[in-house]
């Protein structure tokens, strides 16, 4: 999503990606990142906002063995909580989206193993 004025400027990224980040994500929490609540059964996660940033930019991570989703929200908006929203978007599309992405992934593992 861009911004509607100026320079149209990234304002709200969200990315599904089908592969296991769950170390990355482990390594993470391990240096301190905020842990995102139990959001899907099995998955792990973590949500930050940048300290002192201008943008009030905020990022939240979900993953699985079969996925990752991320939401960047690069441009918050001033005098509110962006890590509250990243996190608030994340439990409401992370148990869709992840949960596709799980069945897709199980669905092509399934094809390639059946030589399909």
């Amino acid at each position: 999503m861009y911004q509607s004025s100026g320079e149209r400027f990234k304002v709200l990224l969200v990315d599904l990606t089908p592969l296991d980040y769950t170390e990355r994500v482990k390594e993470q929490l391990d240096q301190g990142a905020p842990p995102l609540p139990e959001i899907v059964p099995g998955a792990i996660g973590y949500y930050f906002a940048r300290p002192n940033d201008k943008n009030n930019a905020a990022f939240a991570t979900l993953a699985t063995d079969k996925a990752r989703l991320s939401v960047q929200l690069e441009m918050g908006v001033a005098g509110r909580d962006s890590a509250a929203d990243v996190l608030a978007m994340m439990k409401l599309i992370g148990p869709r989206l992840i949960s596709d992405a799980e069945t897709s992934r199980r669905n092509k593992d399934k094809s390639h193993r059946d030589g399909k």
